[in-house]
């Protein structure tokens, strides 16, 4: 969000915010609901420096601002603290809805007519004041689709999108997400890091995340998921992708269920899951198709004191895993323990389950061996491909870990390429102009890791998966 700002002559504008700053003019919204613009030497020396001096004040502007910047938005701190995250009770939004009317704004109308049910004032208000209650880009044209409750966006869905990053942004600062409680990021795949945005931008109510589509279909590395535990209100976390990351133990004082689908068996995954402190936890999934194969950590399930419900798919030493919940605090408290497609016995598995005194569902099944295992097999070698497989031939490279990425930037005939990988697939992403799929570059980036071929650990410059989405060439340095 913009700086905020005093004219130095016209203190009765009050207080301003930064809508834009470029081309030597800076762009500002005023407490007065005035919006003006200014040169930069009258900016220079007209434009101070200045801080909000409340916590309204200041959200007032920065809502203005993510709305659009036609005013700013009135705000009474007292009366949202009583507004209660899951919308139950309209009592509390039908008096902020009288003090919004009182200040001309149209939220108030929206509300009251939301709470009526009553459809077409509702489609007529939105579309009245749009451009000061509606998010930019909203639609199944721009892939995100929102549900409306008591004035307000309670959930928003979120399909692939080459630029997620912005419009989740752009979302979250909107004032008619100001109340959003999930949010849906229904995509195989996307270009972008949203989870580090939403953990950077803190939505207040966000209590439910749900990342990844289909399985069958992921194409998708989710990146870590530990930027997430700065949401205040996160209660339901839901990952899927062909890799899922826990980089290192989740902490969060009110996450209360987490599940995981991955496709990938990663070494910290399922150990930092175990590991985590979330004393509210009550219920902890994690399926890898490829199978598990870790070994339980020294502190498995020591600061989940709340957890009921466990369930782990495709372990490979389920006996070590049975024995470390009985070990652990939680046998106390586990009411639900499901065991699919692991390699214990059913038999022996009840045995061992008598020492959990409250369980009540117990669910084993053994049937990976007449199953054929997953197998991550990357794509063929040209020898086109090969003859570009040295680090020396390449502008740029690196490996992304928290997505299992390989990167590039490869100086073509007509500019450079953004070329992307990842491992162990056939995924692969160019800017190129080539007809083939995946291209020479993405399989020398195979090829290297094949070889066995030094590569850094680097997380490549902020627009370079977007660059490499594109179907058509477009230069890295654009």
């Amino acid at each position: 969000m913009g700086e905020f700002v005093r004219h130095a002559k016209m203190t009765a504008w009050g207080l301003g915010i930064v809508l834009e700053d470029r081309g030597g003019q800076r762009t500002v919204l005023f407490a007065d609901g005035s919006r003006r613009s200014f040169k930069g030497e009258v900016a220079a020396k007209l434009l101070e420096p200045a801080e909000p001096e409340t916590e309204e004040e200041r959200l007032a502007l920065e809502r203005g601002a993510g709305a659009g910047g036609s005013a700013p938005t009135s705000v009474n701190l007292a009366l949202e603290a009583q507004l209660p995250s899951d919308f139950s009770d309209p009592q509390p939004f039908l008096v902020y809805a009288d003090w919004l009317e009182q200040r001309g704004d149209p939220r108030g109308r929206l509300i009251q007519a939301q709470h009526r049910g009553s459809a077409k004032l509702e489609r007529e208000i939105l579309k009245e004041h749009g451009a000061v209650l509606v998010p930019p880009n909203l639609g199944k044209r721009y892939k995100l689709e929102v549900a409306w409750k008591l004035g307000f966006i309670a959930t928003a869905t979120f399909g692939a999108h080459d630029e997620l990053d912005e419009r989740i942004e752009k979302l979250l600062e909107h004032p008619s997400a100001a109340l959003l409680r999930e949010l849906t990021i229904d995509a195989s795949s996307y270009v972008g890091t949203p989870l580090e945005v939403l953990g950077a931008l803190k939505p207040p109510r966000l209590a439910t995340v749900v990342i990844g589509g289909a399985i069958e279909t992921s194409a998708l590395a989710t990146g870590d998921l530990a930027p997430l535990c700065n949401l205040p209100a996160l209660e339901v976390l839901r990952a899927t992708g062909d890799r899922v990351l826990i980089a290192y133990p989740l902490v969060h004082k009110r996450l209360r269920e987490l599940a995981i689908v991955t496709r990938r068996a990663d070494a910290t995954t399922l150990r930092h899951a175990v590991a985590s402190d979330l004393p509210a936890l009550t219920r902890l999934s994690v399926r890898c198709l490829d199978g598990i194969d870790d070994g339980v950590p020294a502190q498995a399930f020591a600061k989940l004191p709340a957890l009921r419900a466990l369930e782990l798919h495709t372990t490979m030493r389920t006996r070590e895993w049975l024995l470390a919940v009985i070990a652990s605090p939680v046998r106390k408290t586990l009411v639900e323990l499901r065991l699919i497609d692991g390699d214990l016995d059913e038999a022996e598995a009840r045995e061992l389950a008598k020492q959990l005194p409250a369980l009540e569902v117990l669910e084993v099944s053994r049937d990976r061996s007449g199953r054929e295992p997953l197998v991550r097999v990357p794509p063929a070698i040209t020898s086109a491909a090969r003859a570009l497989a040295r680090p020396t031939a390449w502008e740029d490279l690196g490996i992304d870990v928290a997505r299992d990425r390989v990167w590039g930037a490869y100086p073509g005939t007509v500019g450079t390429y953004a070329v992307a990988i990842d491992r162990g697939t056939d995924w692969a992403q160019c800017s190129c102009p080539s007809n083939d799929r995946p291209c020479k570059h993405a399989l020398a980036l195979h090829a290297m890791l094949e070889e066995g071929t030094p590569i850094a650990e680097r997380v490549p410059p902020s627009n370079h998966y977007q660059l490499a989405s594109r179907r058509r060439f477009t230069s890295v340095r654009e």
